[in-house]
């Protein structure tokens, strides 16, 4: 089916729910604008790894932007740059429906953060975003994260840290002791040492909105991971940590062992394969 045949059959379709359009029937964006505009009962959108233009962006979040039904867009690996991030940004500030929003493996700069950032202090339906994989995403993170303080209706966000900065994860830290809303969490970052870890420690102890928090890409070791585990001794929301440390010891599972035999809120620990043997995550998994 061509591209205009398919956004025909979205602009006149009553009962089309979803569309996913890869990059071999990408041809004639245009056609597919309308049906977004057009369409009342449309409320999934894919162009995952469509390698999508500039234009062909900020011509996608025009259309959203007056949407009364798409609730989820993916967006992930189509090469985005801060034009198209200022473009999804704007949309972001006027759509009052989406609630998913996938940007993962783009390349958002400092221009494209901010954008996205400003839009989510007055956003008031956007529940997802994954914004892993921007290339510069740690070039404006405080202010990121201050404005995730004022959004109230954010619960899964996803991101990704290249730069070994004490000043990104004290954002961070700061942002978890005032957070009441956010609830999982991602950071894949290979330079979360133990320091970094230290200061996240020093946030989710006193954090009342976390459920999840995924670690699983972590490169701290043992040090690193006691400063996570210890601060569930005084946090009561997490629920499940995804945890990975390199050069495991016998002594750090004693020590998870011993700090969550009190813990009566997480429910779940997954540990990546490097981090114990299967005797070390039987011990583990006994008391949660």
């Amino acid at each position: 089916m061509s591209t205009e045949d398919m956004a025909w059959v979205v602009r006149n379709s009553k009962a089309i729910k979803s569309l996913k359009i890869n990059k071999r029937n990408i041809n004639n964006l245009k056609c597919v604008d309308e049906a977004i505009r057009e369409n009342r009962t449309l409320t999934s959108i894919g162009l995952k790894q469509c390698k999508l233009e500039n234009e062909d962006v900020k011509a996608i979040s025009e259309a959203l932007e007056m949407s009364k039904s798409v609730v989820r867009m993916n967006l992930a690996q189509d090469k985005i740059a801060d034009i198209g991030a200022q473009a999804i940004g704007k949309m972001l500030k006027k759509n009052r429906v989406i609630k998913e929003l996938h940007l993962a493996i783009n390349e958002i700069n400092a221009n494209g953060t901010i954008a996205i950032s400003e839009a989510l202090k007055v956003n008031k339906t956007l529940v997802k975003l994954h914004l892993n994989s921007s290339i510069e995403f740690n070039v404006n993170i405080k202010d990121f994260f201050d404005a995730l303080k004022a959004n109230r209706t954010l619960r899964e966000l996803s991101i990704k840290i290249t730069e070994n900065s004490l000043e990104t994860f004290a954002a961070i830290s700061k942002f978890f002791e005032v957070n009441t809303t956010l609830e999982l969490f991602k950071i894949i970052s290979s330079v979360l040492n133990n320091e970094n870890a230290r200061l996240i420690g020093e946030g989710l102890r006193v954090n009342r909105g976390l459920t999840h928090l995924n670690l699983c890409d972590a490169s701290f070791e043992s040090e690193g991971t006691k400063s996570i585990v210890t601060a569930l001794k005084y946090n009561k929301t997490l629920k499940i940590l995804h945890l990975r440390y390199r050069n495991p010891r016998s002594e750090v599972v004693e020590f998870i062992v011993e700090t969550l035999k009190n813990n009566k809120t997480l429910s779940g620990m997954f540990l990546s394969s490097y981090f114990s043997s299967t005797e070390s995550r039987r011990k583990i998994k006994k008391i949660i």
